[in-house]
């Protein structure tokens, strides 16, 4: 708005009022342009949290379910017996000894029959 008392008012005050007007003016759509950039930075921000704790929630149930099918198996093979499994492993040495042994007198008696 101009002043009704313009004449009155020296030429160069008036041009320093239009230069702090301007800037007032570029100030504040700079203010504005800020503020837009930070609302999208805090809008993008709070996606980034969403999809995480989304990933984090997988995740743990992920753990739950990894750690109920350990367990399972844990149950399932029962606790360790290291004496059980010497005898198993001495068995199966003297069957694996014995098939061996069988063997050897099959092809001897195939090599007679030729």
């Amino acid at each position: 708005p101009q002043l009704c008392f313009q004449g009155l008012v020296p030429p160069d005050l008036i041009g320093e009022l239009r230069i702090l007007r301007s800037r007032d003016h570029d100030d504040a759509a700079s203010l504005e342009n800020m503020v837009r950039q930070v609302e999208d930075n805090l809008s993008r921000a709070v996606k980034r949290a969403e999809t995480a704790e989304m990933k984090a929630a997988k995740l743990k149930q992920e753990v739950k379910l990894l750690t109920l099918e350990v367990n399972e198996l844990r149950g399932a093979s029962g606790p360790i017996d290291r004496s059980r499994d010497h005898r198993l492993a001495s068995e199966l040495r003297a069957a694996v000894s014995s098939a061996e042994h069988s063997l050897r007198q099959m092809l001897s008696g195939v090599d007679t029959l030729r």
